[in-house]
Parts: structure tokens; C-alpha cells; sequence
């Protein structure tokens, strides 16, 4: 009976490690994507305006001036959740590094 909870014990870890590495897979790929969307919008947008009052005041009563602050806004919407992504990623790799590590001194006993 003990053996039978360990090898179920077993499967589950291996199937919580497979969840794992391809959930920081698609974080990893997400923050690339997401990145490149960011840079994409921010560039539409034009760049980021100079802080002046004359550029504000340009920017304001120019008739581009809603796309503009669309693309910025989606810009910097896409630019925090790239961050995020990258974190989990992160998160995920180093939970990947130790379970090798685990792995690695299970081995050796």
C-alpha cells in the first residue's frame, strides 16, 4: 500500500514538473510577444513625445492626437505585462533548476 502512495506520489510529480516547464515556456514566449508589441506600438505612436508644454500643446490639438495616445496607452499596457511574463518566467526556470538539482542528488543516493 505504502508503495502504490509513492508511485502515485511519483506521477504527480512528474506531472506538476511537466506543468511547470511548459507554463514558463509560454510565459517566456508571451513576454517576447508582448515585448515586440510594445515596441511595435511605441513606434506608430511616433516615439515618446518630449516633455515640453509646446509638444503637449502640439500633440493635444493635433488631429492624430487619440491614435497617438492609443498606441501609447496599448504600449505601455503591453510593456508592464511583458515584465510580468518575464517574471514568471523567471520563477518557472528557477523552479526547473531546482528540481533538477533534486533530481540530480536523488540520483546520487
Amino acid at each position: 500500500m505504502n508503495m502504490a502512495a509513492t508511485g502515485a506520489e511519483q506521477v504527480l510529480r512528474k506531472i506538476g514538473g511537466a506543468v511547470n516547464v511548459a507554463l514558463a515556456t509560454g510565459f517566456a514566449w508571451a513576454a517576447f510577444r508582448l515585448y515586440g508589441e510594445a515596441c511595435a506600438r511605441l513606434e506608430l505612436a511616433g516615439g515618446i513625445p518630449p516633455l515640453s508644454l509646446e509638444a503637449a500643446r502640439t500633440l493635444v490639438l493635433s488631429t492624430a492626437a487619440p491614435a497617438v495616445a492609443g498606441n501609447l496607452g496599448v504600449a505601455w499596457l503591453c510593456a508592464v505585462a511583458a515584465a510580468g511574463c518575464g517574471f514568471m518566467a523567471l520563477l518557472g526556470a528557477r523552479w526547473s533548476f531546482h528540481a533538477g538539482l533534486r533530481l540530480i542528488s536523488a540520483l546520487r543516493a
